[in-house]
């Protein structure tokens, strides 16, 4: 009826063009919670619930919400002297970076408002450095991180808020003779980039910039994520799989321990089989007979009656249908839980 409430938020975090375009297209979403990803594992496994309508929404909002999430697990917010309470900024810890004399005819060459941002960012600890397109900060950007780096001995991380902002930033610090990058996530459309991203260095035997130590945690990492890929397929086969007509010796323990009046109405002991002399009973053709005539909607037969006439025998088959739907569901929430 078009009434319809968003139920839990997801950021897209893959989306190749030839997965998409695949028999059975495949995207990367990612929630911010374990329980958030066991529901919707939930409501896509269910035939039952209307078919899950995923929504694509453009809003900054969402953007900042692994940001805001983040900020709520920390006991304090660095910079808050700046950030928070909005005063100047404090002096940087280190003492006034000096321009390297390699660097001082391009400083010499900026104007008054980039020489200003300039010595802000080398002097402060918090620098802010904004204007119209075209103006330069780009520039001076690239100018301080060689400044930095030739004159220290850190390592610089680079945040931008974009990829194609941070491949386009790379790449200047290239053209600018900065080769010593690890470029970290992936979605790089930047063949330039590609060969600095951290699968590729650490797949590359020559200079690679970590250490035996780190190349090794990357390969355990890596096994480790294959074989967590492997249990995602097999357990995604095992809550695809539908109870049926086969299945009374798997779903007759959990009624047991979970439904035992809904058990009672279903179950058939070995005695309604047999009768006392060892013959077998005509028309029950085992201990799931009950269960297969409860699922096709039949009437038991005359001998078992008596034990059919709770309310599971009242349904219709289209409610039979949604009952079996719940305990399969309620079977299958360990391997839901471990896909999370």
């Amino acid at each position: 009826n078009g009434n319809w409430v968003p139920v839990r938020f997801g950021t897209i975090v893959r989306r190749e063009t030839k997965e998409l375009s695949s028999e059975q297209p495949l995207i990367g979403i990612s929630f911010m919670s374990t329980n958030e990803v066991q529901e919707t594992l939930k409501e896509l496994s269910d035939p039952s619930i209307p078919r899950t309508r995923l929504v694509v929404v453009s809003a900054d909002l969402f953007a900042y919400q692994p940001i805001l999430r983040g900020l709520q697990l920390m006991d304090e917010v660095p910079f808050k002297h700046e950030i928070v309470l909005a005063q100047p900024s404090l002096p940087a810890e280190e003492p006034t970076v000096a321009v390297p004399s390699a660097l001082e005819r391009q400083v010499n060459s900026l104007d008054s408002a980039q020489r200003s941002a300039l010595d802000k960012a080398l002097s402060d600890r918090v620098a802010l450095i904004q204007g119209p397109p075209g103006t330069g900060k780009t520039y001076i950007g690239v100018l301080l991180a060689r400044i930095l780096l030739e004159s220290t001995r850190d390592t610089m991380l680079v945040v931008t808020y974009t990829n194609h902002a941070l491949d386009d930033f790379l790449e200047d610090l290239l053209e600018a003779g900065i080769t010593g990058i690890v470029r970290m996530g992936g979605r790089s459309r930047n063949e330039r980039i590609s060969e600095y991203n951290l699968r590729e260095l650490a797949r590359s035997d020559k200079s690679s910039p970590f250490s035996r130590c780190q190349n090794r945690r990357f390969a355990q990492l890596k096994g480790e994520i294959e074989e967590a890929e492997k249990d995602i397929v097999r357990l995604e086969r095992i809550i695809r799989r539908e109870v049926g007509a086969s299945w009374w010796n798997r779903i007759e323990p959990h009624l047991i321990d979970n439904h035992r009046e809904s058990w009672e109405q279903l179950r058939v002991s070995s005695s309604d089989i047999e009768d006392g002399e060892g013959f077998r009973v005509q028309g029950i053709s085992g201990e799931d007979h009950l269960w297969k005539c409860w699922l096709k909607n039949k009437k038991p037969p005359p001998t078992l009656r008596e034990r059919a006439r709770g309310h599971l025998w009242n349904l219709s088959a289209e409610d039979r249908r949604k009952q079996k739907l719940v305990w399969q569901h309620e079977m299958y929430e360990s391997e839901r839980s471990e896909m999370a």
